[in-house]
């Protein structure tokens, strides 16, 4: 797992049997002396799976296009889609309905790693997502566009303002650091 604090993700592994290995992106040093799709073909000979926790959104799709192993997104400065998968999960347990009728709404830079990723996954599996920011920080357009295609597709809406009233009938409110 090249990058930061993965804890949590070795104890999971753990508990299943599993072993882990931590490799810091620095010690490594990813990308620097060896190619990033040279890493990967030797990291993907070493090991099961990786999970990448660091700032490259190339880096992580390096890794999963050479390493010939499931490759998951721990952080990148574009995407945290564990983060989401661990806060849907969070929202199942305390609202106890359907995510088709639930309603998230973030609160913070929209354009952040997690603010996509919750754009994302509501998309994806039918929430009611809502970004709440100044206009100079909302989403990205093409994201926001893509999704919104996806959205109308899976039953849901995804919507962005700049008025804090638009929190109203969240189920979960998400607020940025």
């Amino acid at each position: 797992c090249p990058g930061g604090d993965v804890h949590t993700d070795r104890v999971a592994v753990r508990d299943e049997g599993g072993s882990t290995e931590y490799l810091n992106q620095a010690d490594i040093h990813l990308g620097k002396k060896e190619t990033v799709k040279d890493t990967a073909r030797v990291l993907g000979r070493y090991y099961d799976g990786i999970e990448y926790r660091g700032f490259s959104q190339k880096a992580v799709e390096d890794l999963a296009l050479y390493s010939g192993v499931p490759v998951w997104n721990g952080l990148t400065d574009s995407y945290h889609p564990t983060q989401a998968l661990a806060d849907v999960m969070t929202l199942m347990e305390n609202t106890k309905k359907p995510l088709s009728e639930c309603k998230l709404v973030f609160v913070g830079d929209a354009r952040n790693n997690v603010a996509n990723s919750l754009l994302i996954i509501s998309a994806k599996l039918g929430m009611a997502f809502t970004a709440i920011s100044p206009a100079e920080l909302k989403p990205d357009r093409a994201l926001f566009h893509e999704m919104s295609e996806l959205a109308q597709q899976t039953g849901t809406t995804l919507s962005f303002s700049d008025d804090l009233s638009a929190v109203a009938g969240a189920d979960a409110v998400y607020t940025d650091v």
